[in-house]
């Protein structure tokens, strides 16, 4: 399976991971407790702050984790991040997509293979009419359906 985003129909159908953040979206209804549950679930380091651009820099490295595959699996996805501006939700959406590309195509730069192997990232959104238009929205491809 290639890095990215999945749509899935039942949480039976994703392969459980050591490195894997499950988020409920009616849990996560603002982008600090997410990234709280994400922090807590991969043993963000001390020096994380709370914000996007921490967040792409700690999610581009997780040299700290053994194991080379990190999935992160939103359920209830019309309502996660509802409290946030659209804006909000669409920046973290792009961070993911970004952050997938970049651990598949390793080495994005001359000498970065001296410290950072290829690794699997993948994001899993339950099925909803609003996953698949926000998706859309930021030509974010979708790499399967599971269900």
């Amino acid at each position: 399976m290639k890095n990215g985003f999945y749509i899935y129909d039942s949480a039976s159908l994703i392969k459980p991971l050591h490195n894997m953040a499950v988020a409920d979206g009616e849990k996560c209804r603002d982008l600090k407790t997410f990234v709280v549950l994400l922090a807590e679930k991969f043993s963000f380091p001390d020096y994380f702050s709370d914000n996007l651009d921490s967040l792409e820099e700690i999610l581009n490295d997780m040299s700290w984790l053994e194991d080379n595959n990190f999935a992160i699996m939103i359920s209830n996805y019309a309502d996660f991040l509802k409290s946030e501006k659209p804006s909000r939700k669409a920046a973290l959406l792009s961070l993911f997509a970004e952050t997938a590309s970049q651990w598949q195509h390793v080495p994005n730069y001359p000498g970065e293979e001296a410290y950072r192997d290829r690794a699997d990232f993948r994001i899993y959104i339950e099925r909803c009419p609003e996953a698949i238009e926000d998706l859309e929205e930021l030509d974010i491809p979708v790499q399967g359906y599971l269900g």
